[in-house]
């Protein structure tokens, strides 16, 4: 018996992004993380132990984190592979554009009564 092979999601998450190079997240607590691109702390990112997860990016200047969090996100490296498309600290027309795919065809109809008659 023969098996179809598929490409697997984890496969397509290893792809680099344009500044993943520059970009380095640094522990900084059981759910903290000091960002630092190019060597300097540039971001502090902090989630907090509800269920999901809630992901808080923070800007941070001259060492000192700001009140209010630019970017929120149920995972951290959501976050992260924002940061290192050059989101948040490069100019808009630099930042790499966000790769995503569509389902091809829906799993399953709701409702279909309500659909129209053709």
């Amino acid at each position: 018996m023969s098996t179809v092979q598929h490409r697997t999601r984890a496969a397509s998450r290893v792809k680099r992004h344009r500044y993943a190079d520059r970009v380095k997240a640094v522990p900084n607590g059981d759910s903290s993380f000091d960002v630092l691109i190019d060597g300097d702390l540039r971001f502090r990112l902090e989630g907090d132990s509800q269920w999901p997860a809630q992901w808080r990016l923070f800007p941070v200047t001259n060492g000192v984190r700001a009140a209010e969090s630019i970017a929120i996100e149920n995972e951290s490296w959501d976050l992260l592979g924002a940061l290192e498309r050059g989101a948040y600290w490069m100019p808009l027309e630099s930042v790499e554009r966000a790769e995503c795919e569509a389902p091809r065809e829906p799993t399953y109809t709701r409702f279909p009564e309500y659909l129209r008659e053709h």
